[in-house]
């Protein structure tokens, strides 16, 4: 007998899923798609993080301090397939035969206007650092490790125009990004604790302008770079393609 109630039991309860089952796929379209998913906005670091490192992330570069440096563009492409890392940049509309140094910094935005603090018309990196955040890679010489060929940037000849290509290891550029931290002081960040690269989302920007350039006096740099060095004259995000 109580056998047979257990099994009167479950039947019941089978049929009623049943039921329900029917009656939330017998809603209308209209009604289901409005409430089936909500919309939130999430930023690109938030969607990387659902991610692995693998792909291939594009940077569109549009100017920045354009009446000093001129209209500065390009792109920069990064691939990760497996373990091999390759990074390369197009650019055109540069100061001629200028260095042009490049890095990847840990923020999602370029700088705009009001980054300009001191109201002297220029973007300098260090204003520009209050939204793109610190250095995180370098686009030097040595892709592996942050500070070795730190000082190497491309040249421009003589149209404004470079081409950069460097390859690396993703386990190598990791083990470096995971090291502890040298000088906790300075423009360049590891990354925080237990995270990956996470390239989506990231701002890149390239620095460099002649040094007889007419920059204010008031516009600043950090220490081992003088404001001509430094100058940020073309931004882009990098996009996971």
């Amino acid at each position: 007998m109580v056998v047979q109630n257990k099994i009167t039991f479950l039947t019941i309860l089978l049929l009623s899923g049943s039921l329900l089952t029917l009656v939330s796929c017998g809603k209308s379209d209209k009604n289901s798609s409005r409430a089936a998913v909500p919309v939130v906005s999430v930023s690109p670091h938030v969607e990387e993080e659902q991610q692995d490192d693998q792909g291939i992330y594009k940077a569109i570069l549009r100017p920045i301090n354009s009446e000093i440096s001129g209209e500065t563009s390009g792109t920069i492409e990064f691939r990760i397939e497996g373990d091999d890392v390759v990074v390369e940049s197009s650019i055109r509309g540069a100061p001629a035969g200028v260095k042009h140094l490049q890095n990847i910094f840990v923020s999602s935005r370029c700088p705009e206007i009001k980054a300009d603090t001191n109201k002297d018309n220029v973007i300098d990196l260090m204003e520009a650092m209050t939204q793109t955040g610190l250095i995180l890679i370098p686009l030097d010489s040595d892709l592996s490790e942050q500070l070795d060929g730190i000082e190497y940037g491309p040249i421009a000849n003589t149209a404004g125009s470079y081409i950069y290509r460097r390859s690396s290891t993703l386990s190598r550029i990791l083990a470096d990004l995971r090291s502890p931290d040298p000088d906790l002081h300075d423009s360049i960040v590891k990354l925080p604790e237990g995270k990956d690269l996470m390239l989506g989302g990231r701002v890149v920007m390239i620095h460099g302008v002649k040094s007889n350039s007419n920059i204010p006096d008031s516009v600043k740099s950090i220490s081992y770079l003088t404001k001509e060095q430094s100058l940020p004259i073309a931004c882009g995000v990098l996009i996971r393609q």
